[in-house]
Protein backbone atom coordinates (compact mmCIF):
# COMPACT_ATOMS: atom_id res chain seq x y z
CA UNK A 1 0.00 0.00 0.00
CA UNK A 2 2.92 2.33 0.64
CA UNK A 3 6.31 2.79 -0.85
CA UNK A 4 9.35 2.45 1.34
CA UNK A 5 11.81 5.33 1.15
CA UNK A 6 15.42 4.29 1.71
CA UNK A 7 18.72 6.02 2.38
CA UNK A 8 22.30 4.76 2.12
CA UNK A 9 22.55 3.57 5.68
CA UNK A 10 19.02 3.68 7.05
CA UNK A 11 15.59 2.66 5.94
CA UNK A 12 13.58 5.87 6.20
CA UNK A 13 9.95 5.15 7.05
CA UNK A 14 7.26 7.78 7.22
CA UNK A 15 4.64 7.11 9.83
CA UNK A 16 2.15 8.89 12.05
CA UNK A 17 0.76 7.55 15.28
CA UNK A 18 -0.18 8.94 18.67
CA UNK A 19 2.09 8.74 21.66
CA UNK A 20 2.54 10.50 24.96
CA UNK A 21 3.69 13.98 24.01
CA UNK A 22 6.26 16.24 25.50
CA UNK A 23 5.18 19.69 24.41
CA UNK A 24 7.43 22.05 22.54
CA UNK A 25 10.18 19.68 21.37
CA UNK A 26 11.05 16.61 19.33
CA UNK A 27 11.84 13.39 21.09
CA UNK A 28 13.09 9.92 20.16
CA UNK A 29 11.91 6.53 21.34
CA UNK A 30 13.61 3.20 20.95
CA UNK A 31 11.65 0.08 20.01
CA UNK A 32 8.72 -0.67 22.29
CA UNK A 33 9.19 -3.75 24.46
CA UNK A 34 6.94 -5.54 26.94
CA UNK A 35 9.51 -5.92 29.72
CA UNK A 36 10.80 -2.91 31.66
CA UNK A 37 14.17 -4.64 32.03
CA UNK A 38 14.63 -4.71 28.25
CA UNK A 39 13.97 -0.98 28.12
CA UNK A 40 16.54 -0.45 30.85
CA UNK A 41 19.05 -2.41 28.76
CA UNK A 42 18.32 -0.02 25.89
CA UNK A 43 18.97 2.91 28.20
CA UNK A 44 22.34 1.50 29.29
CA UNK A 45 23.40 1.06 25.66
CA UNK A 46 22.97 4.76 24.91
CA UNK A 47 25.49 7.44 25.71
CA UNK A 48 24.84 8.99 29.11
CA UNK A 49 25.04 12.53 27.72
CA UNK A 50 21.87 11.80 25.74
CA UNK A 51 20.04 11.71 29.10
CA UNK A 52 17.90 8.66 28.21
CA UNK A 53 15.00 7.62 30.40
CA UNK A 54 12.54 4.72 30.41
CA UNK A 55 8.89 5.53 29.71
CA UNK A 56 5.76 3.44 29.86
CA UNK A 57 2.79 3.55 27.48
CA UNK A 58 -0.25 1.63 26.39
CA UNK A 59 -1.73 0.70 23.04
CA UNK A 60 -4.20 -1.84 21.68
CA UNK A 61 -1.83 -4.72 22.43
CA UNK A 62 -1.26 -3.71 26.06
CA UNK A 63 1.46 -1.98 28.09
CA UNK A 64 4.86 -1.24 26.61
CA UNK A 65 8.17 0.26 27.74
CA UNK A 66 10.76 2.19 25.77
CA UNK A 67 13.77 4.40 26.22
CA UNK A 68 13.12 8.04 25.37
CA UNK A 69 15.60 10.81 24.51
CA UNK A 70 14.87 14.51 24.15
CA UNK A 71 15.89 15.76 20.69
CA UNK A 72 15.60 19.53 20.91
CA UNK A 73 13.54 21.86 18.74
CA UNK A 74 15.36 21.71 15.38
CA UNK A 75 14.03 19.05 13.01
CA UNK A 76 17.27 18.44 11.12
CA UNK A 77 19.24 17.89 14.33
CA UNK A 78 16.47 15.70 15.74
CA UNK A 79 16.48 13.51 12.63
CA UNK A 80 20.24 13.10 12.86
CA UNK A 81 19.98 12.18 16.54
CA UNK A 82 17.26 9.62 15.78
CA UNK A 83 19.50 8.06 13.15
CA UNK A 84 22.29 7.72 15.71
CA UNK A 85 19.97 6.14 18.26
CA UNK A 86 18.80 3.66 15.62
CA UNK A 87 22.40 2.69 14.94
CA UNK A 88 22.72 1.75 18.61
CA UNK A 89 19.32 0.17 19.27
CA UNK A 90 18.45 -1.27 15.87
CA UNK A 91 15.49 1.07 15.35
CA UNK A 92 14.17 4.37 16.65
CA UNK A 93 11.20 6.66 16.07
CA UNK A 94 11.16 10.45 15.98
CA UNK A 95 8.14 12.24 17.44
CA UNK A 96 6.89 15.80 17.27
CA UNK A 97 5.81 16.60 20.81
CA UNK A 98 4.42 20.06 20.11
CA UNK A 99 0.77 19.02 20.20
CA UNK A 100 -1.54 17.42 22.71
CA UNK A 101 -0.32 14.03 21.51
CA UNK A 102 2.99 13.13 19.97
CA UNK A 103 2.93 12.69 16.21
CA UNK A 104 5.37 10.04 15.05
CA UNK A 105 7.19 11.53 12.08
CA UNK A 106 9.93 9.11 11.15
CA UNK A 107 11.10 5.61 11.96
CA UNK A 108 14.68 4.51 11.38
CA UNK A 109 15.95 0.94 11.05
CA UNK A 110 19.62 -0.07 11.06
CA UNK A 111 20.07 -1.60 7.62
CA UNK A 112 22.07 -0.68 4.53
CA UNK A 113 20.48 -0.26 1.11
CA UNK A 114 21.75 0.92 -2.23
CA UNK A 115 19.39 3.77 -3.14
CA UNK A 116 21.24 6.42 -5.20
CA UNK A 117 22.10 9.47 -3.12
CA UNK A 118 20.16 11.74 -5.49
CA UNK A 119 16.94 10.00 -4.46
CA UNK A 120 17.54 10.12 -0.71
CA UNK A 121 15.62 12.65 1.41
CA UNK A 122 17.76 15.78 1.77
CA UNK A 123 18.24 15.65 5.53
CA UNK A 124 19.53 12.09 5.37
CA UNK A 125 21.38 12.19 2.06
CA UNK A 126 24.67 10.33 1.93
CA UNK A 127 27.64 12.46 2.81
CA UNK A 128 25.54 14.90 4.86
CA UNK A 129 27.52 14.07 7.96
CA UNK A 130 24.34 13.05 9.80
CA UNK A 131 24.57 9.36 9.00
CA UNK A 132 27.33 7.15 7.78
CA UNK A 133 27.57 6.71 4.01
CA UNK A 134 27.85 3.30 2.40
CA UNK A 135 31.45 2.45 1.62
CA UNK A 136 32.15 2.11 -2.08
CA UNK A 137 32.09 -1.52 -3.09
CA UNK A 138 30.41 -2.66 0.10
CA UNK A 139 27.76 -5.33 -0.29
CA UNK A 140 24.25 -4.21 0.67
CA UNK A 141 22.31 -6.91 2.52
CA UNK A 142 18.81 -7.71 1.39
CA UNK A 143 16.15 -5.58 3.02
CA UNK A 144 12.97 -7.38 4.03
CA UNK A 145 9.69 -5.99 2.74
CA UNK A 146 8.25 -3.51 5.20
CA UNK A 147 4.80 -2.03 5.49
CA UNK A 148 3.86 1.22 7.16
CA UNK A 149 0.29 2.29 7.70
CA UNK A 150 -1.27 5.61 8.57
CA UNK A 151 -4.76 4.83 9.78
CA UNK A 152 -7.62 5.96 12.02
CA UNK A 153 -6.92 8.90 14.28
CA UNK A 154 -3.51 9.42 12.68
CA UNK A 155 -5.17 10.50 9.44
CA UNK A 156 -7.31 12.90 11.42
CA UNK A 157 -4.22 14.39 13.05
CA UNK A 158 -2.59 15.02 9.68
CA UNK A 159 -5.76 16.49 8.16
CA UNK A 160 -6.25 18.79 11.14
CA UNK A 161 -2.66 20.00 10.84
CA UNK A 162 -3.30 20.79 7.18
CA UNK A 163 -6.54 22.57 8.07
CA UNK A 164 -4.82 24.58 10.79
CA UNK A 165 -2.15 25.53 8.27
CA UNK A 166 -4.92 27.26 6.29
CA UNK A 167 -6.14 29.15 9.32
CA UNK A 168 -8.52 26.53 10.71
CA UNK A 169 -12.15 27.30 11.45
CA UNK A 170 -11.23 30.86 12.42
CA UNK A 171 -10.17 31.78 8.89
CA UNK A 172 -13.38 30.53 7.30
CA UNK A 173 -15.43 32.34 9.93
CA UNK A 174 -13.48 35.59 9.51
CA UNK A 175 -13.96 35.53 5.74
CA UNK A 176 -17.68 34.75 5.96
CA UNK A 177 -18.38 37.43 8.57
CA UNK A 178 -16.14 40.17 7.16
CA UNK A 179 -17.80 43.51 6.56
CA UNK A 180 -15.72 43.93 3.42
CA UNK A 181 -13.45 41.73 1.29
CA UNK A 182 -10.91 42.68 -1.39
CA UNK A 183 -9.40 39.89 -3.49
CA UNK A 184 -6.96 40.51 -6.36
CA UNK A 185 -5.59 37.70 -8.50
CA UNK A 186 -4.33 36.75 -11.94
CA UNK A 187 -5.55 33.81 -14.05
CA UNK A 188 -3.33 32.15 -16.66
CA UNK A 189 -5.31 29.62 -18.69
CA UNK A 190 -4.03 26.86 -20.95
CA UNK A 191 -5.63 28.44 -24.03
CA UNK A 192 -3.42 31.53 -23.63
CA UNK A 193 -5.99 33.78 -21.96
CA UNK A 194 -4.45 35.84 -19.17
CA UNK A 195 -6.65 38.06 -17.01
CA UNK A 196 -6.23 40.18 -13.91
CA UNK A 197 -9.20 40.32 -11.55
CA UNK A 198 -10.19 42.58 -8.68
CA UNK A 199 -13.13 41.38 -6.60
CA UNK A 200 -14.62 43.39 -3.73
CA UNK A 201 -17.72 43.15 -1.59
CA UNK A 202 -19.20 45.28 1.14
CA UNK A 203 -22.45 44.01 2.55
CA UNK A 204 -24.66 43.18 -0.44
CA UNK A 205 -22.71 45.43 -2.81
CA UNK A 206 -20.30 43.87 -5.28
CA UNK A 207 -17.49 44.96 -7.61
CA UNK A 208 -15.51 42.93 -10.15
CA UNK A 209 -13.03 44.17 -12.74
CA UNK A 210 -11.64 41.82 -15.38
CA UNK A 211 -8.62 43.13 -17.30
CA UNK A 212 -7.61 40.96 -20.27
CA UNK A 213 -3.80 40.94 -20.55
CA UNK A 214 -3.37 38.32 -23.29
CA UNK A 215 -5.49 36.06 -25.48
CA UNK A 216 -9.00 36.56 -26.73
CA UNK A 217 -11.40 38.13 -24.29
CA UNK A 218 -13.20 41.30 -23.27
CA UNK A 219 -12.28 43.45 -20.30
CA UNK A 220 -15.21 44.47 -18.14
CA UNK A 221 -16.36 45.97 -14.86
CA UNK A 222 -19.42 44.73 -12.96
CA UNK A 223 -21.06 46.60 -10.09
CA UNK A 224 -23.93 45.81 -7.78
CA UNK A 225 -24.96 48.80 -5.68
CA UNK A 226 -28.08 48.46 -3.60
CA UNK A 227 -30.87 47.18 -5.83
CA UNK A 228 -29.10 48.14 -9.07
CA UNK A 229 -26.38 46.50 -11.17
CA UNK A 230 -24.31 47.69 -14.12
CA UNK A 231 -21.94 46.11 -16.61
CA UNK A 232 -19.28 48.16 -18.40
CA UNK A 233 -17.37 46.72 -21.39
CA UNK A 234 -16.43 47.71 -24.95
CA UNK A 235 -20.09 48.31 -25.74
CA UNK A 236 -20.46 50.87 -22.95
CA UNK A 237 -22.34 50.77 -19.64
CA UNK A 238 -25.75 49.19 -19.27
CA UNK A 239 -27.99 48.14 -16.41
CA UNK A 240 -28.33 44.40 -15.73
CA UNK A 241 -30.13 42.13 -13.30
CA UNK A 242 -28.77 42.69 -9.79
CA UNK A 243 -29.38 39.23 -8.32
CA UNK A 244 -27.86 37.42 -11.30
CA UNK A 245 -24.88 39.79 -11.42
CA UNK A 246 -24.21 39.32 -7.71
CA UNK A 247 -24.30 35.56 -8.21
CA UNK A 248 -21.85 35.66 -11.12
CA UNK A 249 -19.50 38.11 -9.42
CA UNK A 250 -19.35 35.88 -6.33
CA UNK A 251 -17.93 33.09 -8.48
CA UNK A 252 -14.72 35.15 -8.25
CA UNK A 253 -14.79 35.60 -4.47
CA UNK A 254 -12.02 33.76 -2.56
CA UNK A 255 -14.42 31.06 -1.43
CA UNK A 256 -16.07 30.95 -4.87
CA UNK A 257 -12.93 30.70 -6.97
CA UNK A 258 -11.03 28.40 -4.58
CA UNK A 259 -13.72 26.67 -2.51
CA UNK A 260 -11.59 23.64 -1.65
CA UNK A 261 -8.79 25.88 -0.35
CA UNK A 262 -10.72 28.40 1.71
CA UNK A 263 -13.26 25.74 2.67
CA UNK A 264 -10.72 23.03 3.55
CA UNK A 265 -10.87 23.51 7.35
CA UNK A 266 -14.67 23.23 7.23
CA UNK A 267 -14.41 20.20 4.96
CA UNK A 268 -12.13 18.40 7.40
CA UNK A 269 -14.40 19.25 10.31
CA UNK A 270 -17.70 18.31 8.67
CA UNK A 271 -16.71 15.16 6.77
CA UNK A 272 -15.30 12.62 9.25
CA UNK A 273 -15.18 10.01 6.48
CA UNK A 274 -12.06 11.78 5.20
CA UNK A 275 -10.23 10.28 8.19
CA UNK A 276 -10.67 6.81 6.66
CA UNK A 277 -9.08 6.91 3.20
CA UNK A 278 -9.27 3.97 0.84
CA UNK A 279 -5.51 4.10 0.23
CA UNK A 280 -2.49 5.91 1.63
CA UNK A 281 0.80 6.53 -0.11
CA UNK A 282 4.03 8.09 1.12
CA UNK A 283 6.75 9.37 -1.20
CA UNK A 284 9.71 11.73 -1.26
CA UNK A 285 9.08 14.57 -3.70
CA UNK A 286 11.12 17.73 -4.24
CA UNK A 287 12.75 17.36 -0.84
CA UNK A 288 9.42 16.85 0.91
CA UNK A 289 7.82 13.79 2.44
CA UNK A 290 4.37 13.74 0.85
CA UNK A 291 1.47 11.73 2.26
CA UNK A 292 -1.41 11.12 -0.17
CA UNK A 293 -4.85 9.98 0.93
CA UNK A 294 -7.07 8.53 -1.82
CA UNK A 295 -10.86 8.23 -1.59
CA UNK A 296 -13.40 6.28 -3.61
CA UNK A 297 -16.52 8.12 -4.72
CA UNK A 298 -19.13 8.29 -1.96
CA UNK A 299 -21.57 10.77 -0.45
CA UNK A 300 -19.57 10.71 2.78
CA UNK A 301 -16.47 12.31 1.22
CA UNK A 302 -18.33 14.51 -1.25
CA UNK A 303 -16.29 15.61 -4.25
CA UNK A 304 -12.90 14.84 -2.66
CA UNK A 305 -10.91 12.09 -4.36
CA UNK A 306 -7.46 12.79 -2.94
CA UNK A 307 -5.58 14.94 -0.41
CA UNK A 308 -1.83 15.53 -0.29
CA UNK A 309 -0.05 16.91 2.78
CA UNK A 310 3.55 17.60 3.71
CA UNK A 311 4.19 15.25 6.60
CA UNK A 312 6.76 17.42 8.36
CA UNK A 313 5.23 20.89 7.98
CA UNK A 314 1.61 19.79 7.88
CA UNK A 315 0.96 21.98 4.84
CA UNK A 316 -1.76 21.12 2.35
CA UNK A 317 0.00 20.44 -0.95
CA UNK A 318 -2.81 19.33 -3.23
CA UNK A 319 -6.30 18.03 -3.76
CA UNK A 320 -8.10 15.89 -6.31
CA UNK A 321 -11.79 16.65 -6.72
CA UNK A 322 -14.60 15.31 -8.89
CA UNK A 323 -16.32 17.76 -11.25
CA UNK A 324 -18.94 17.43 -13.98
CA UNK A 325 -16.11 17.41 -16.52
CA UNK A 326 -14.17 14.70 -14.66
CA UNK A 327 -11.61 14.54 -11.88
CA UNK A 328 -9.42 17.60 -11.49
CA UNK A 329 -6.27 17.94 -9.46
CA UNK A 330 -4.91 21.10 -7.94
CA UNK A 331 -1.63 21.92 -6.24
CA UNK A 332 -1.18 24.58 -3.58
CA UNK A 333 1.79 26.93 -3.42
CA UNK A 334 3.45 28.56 -0.43
CA UNK A 335 0.94 30.31 1.82
CA UNK A 336 0.80 33.86 3.18
CA UNK A 337 -1.22 35.16 6.09
CA UNK A 338 -2.76 38.36 7.37
CA UNK A 339 -4.48 38.17 10.73
CA UNK A 340 -6.80 35.15 10.74
CA UNK A 341 -6.59 34.67 6.96
CA UNK A 342 -4.19 32.27 5.25
CA UNK A 343 -4.04 31.90 1.48
CA UNK A 344 -1.71 30.40 -1.13
CA UNK A 345 0.47 32.45 -3.43
CA UNK A 346 -0.60 30.24 -6.29
CA UNK A 347 -2.89 27.33 -7.14
CA UNK A 348 -2.41 25.20 -10.26
CA UNK A 349 -5.31 23.22 -11.70
CA UNK A 350 -4.73 20.08 -13.76
CA UNK A 351 -7.12 18.18 -15.99
CA UNK A 352 -6.01 14.74 -17.18
CA UNK A 353 -2.47 15.56 -15.95
CA UNK A 354 -2.25 18.70 -18.08
CA UNK A 355 -2.09 22.19 -16.61
CA UNK A 356 -5.47 23.80 -17.25
CA UNK A 357 -5.11 27.01 -15.26
CA UNK A 358 -2.86 28.81 -12.79
CA UNK A 359 -4.23 31.31 -10.28
CA UNK A 360 -1.74 33.75 -8.76
CA UNK A 361 -3.08 35.54 -5.68
CA UNK A 362 -1.86 39.10 -5.28
CA UNK A 363 -3.98 40.47 -2.44
CA UNK A 364 -6.57 39.40 0.10
CA UNK A 365 -7.91 41.80 2.71
CA UNK A 366 -10.92 41.88 5.00
CA UNK A 367 -12.53 44.78 6.84
CA UNK A 368 -10.20 47.31 5.23
CA UNK A 369 -10.86 50.65 3.56
CA UNK A 370 -12.83 50.39 0.32
CA UNK A 371 -12.26 52.66 -2.66
CA UNK A 372 -15.55 54.60 -2.90
CA UNK A 373 -15.91 54.47 -6.73
CA UNK A 374 -16.12 50.67 -6.61
CA UNK A 375 -19.56 50.89 -5.02
CA UNK A 376 -20.85 53.98 -6.73
CA UNK A 377 -23.56 53.64 -9.38
CA UNK A 378 -22.47 54.92 -12.82
CA UNK A 379 -23.51 58.54 -13.20
CA UNK A 380 -23.99 59.08 -9.47
CA UNK A 381 -22.24 62.13 -7.97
Amino acid sequence: MMRLIRTFSLVFLVIASPSVARAGAYYIEGPHVVARGDARDQKRSLASDADPRVVRGEDASGDWFAVRVDAGTELAAARAAAARVAEQLGSASLYDGSGATGLRLLEFARVVVDLPASEAPDALAAGSGEVGALDEGADAPEVPESRVEIVGDDVGVLLRRAADGLGGDGAASALASAGSVVFAFRREQADGLVTSHLYARRGADRYLSVDVRAGGGVSSVSRVVGDGAWLTDVEGTRQVDADRTREVVDWFAPEGLLPFIFGFPTLVRDRPALRVPDAVDVASRDGRTVVTFAYAASEDVGAVRGIEVDLESGALLGLAVATKEGNRRLTVGVTRSDGPLVWPNDVTFYFEDRVAEVILVDRLEIDGAIDAPWFTAPGAP
